[in-house]
């Protein structure tokens, strides 16, 4: 009976863990089906059935643990969320304990990639703490980047309607018919009944500004009227160094030193100071011309829609 029952004990022990062996092949099999999908919480819930069903840890479940929970992983949103935390200290975990575990086995990718992560998580607290700690300082940052951000957006909204209202002269308005400015300054434009041109571009150094009617005002400070469909969409005028100066005094003044940027182009030649708001397509500009290291002319202007190629060969310098 004894011998009869050890049988039966060592037979049920082989069965038992022949099925476990089979159903732990398919759930990591499962689990690598759902990290080639990029399902990476999928992946450790199945890696976390097939450990059990082994009773142990294998090194290829360790190592495809960590690399899931690495793909997890967002430093950016540690101090926002608790949980994200928790995880880098699980991760923390596996990579030093696979590192230990594998050393002996020689150098290879997977031990590199997993090396990397654990070094790249020396970045980052250990210690729950020090967490809370950096959690508390980020999110008064955040509270006073919120705040400073709703007093520039207030800034700007109520600056914008001045400076998409601001002109250069009265008589020359953006988004206005030409030829009803022309009924209610007769004289002003008299000089340039007749001088329309059809033309596919107007270069003018700042962008490339398709247009089918232009005034060219040459006789006047005004340079260049450009209208599409008879509305004035851009202006341009010719500028001294004293008016420039008196210029730029003027809008610091009305609209404030923040609403005015400087830009400068790639090749350091041209200049511009900008009057703009980020929640508005109107931009009123002075624009210098460099020789030698110094500014030899001035343009002023204002533009519509001139957002997508305003900037193109410019970099912001202040």
């Amino acid at each position: 009976m004894k011998i009869i029952t050890t049988i039966l004990l060592i037979f049920i022990s082989t069965f038992t863990f022949a099925q476990g062996g089979a159903m732990a092949d398919l759930k990591f099999e499962e689990a690598e089906i759902a990290f080639n999908k990029q399902d990476y919480e999928t992946t450790i819930k199945k890696l976390d059935e097939f450990d059990k069903l082994l009773g142990s840890i294998k090194d290829k479940s360790l190592y495809l643990r960590i690399i899931s929970q690495d793909k997890l992983f967002e430093p950016s949103k540690l101090y926002e969320n608790e949980s994200q935390f928790n995880l880098q200290t699980s991760l923390r975990k596996n990579a030093s304990a696979y590192l230990k575990a594998m050393e002996s086995n020689g150098l290879d990718e997977r031990y590199r990639e997993v090396y990397a992560i654990n070094e790249k998580l020396a970045n980052y607290p250990i210690e729950k703490t020090v967490w809370i700690k950096e959690k508390q300082k980020s999110d008064l940052e955040k509270q006073e980047a919120e705040k400073k951000n709703k007093e520039l957006e207030d800034f700007y909204r109520e600056l914008t309607p001045k400076i998409e209202a601001w002109e250069w002269d009265e008589k020359i308005k953006i988004g206005k018919n030409i030829k009803s400015l022309k009924k209610l300054y007769p004289e002003f434009y008299k000089p340039f009944d007749g001088k329309y041109n059809s033309v596919d571009k107007l270069n003018i150094n700042i962008i490339n500004w398709g247009s089918k009617n232009i005034l060219n005002l040459r006789d006047l400070e005004v340079k260049v009227i450009v209208a599409e469909n008879d509305i004035i969409t851009h202006y341009v005028l010719e500028l001294s160094e004293t008016s420039k100066i008196k210029f730029l005094d003027k809008w610091e003044k009305e609209f404030g030193e923040k609403a005015i940027s400087e830009y400068l182009s790639d090749d350091g030649n041209v200049g511009m100071y900008v009057l703009q708001s980020p929640i508005s397509n109107i931009k009123i500009y002075i624009q210098y011309v460099k020789i030698n290291g110094y500014p030899t002319s001035y343009n002023g202007g204002k533009i519509k829609n001139g957002e997508k190629d305003f900037f193109k060969f410019y970099k912001k310098i202040k």
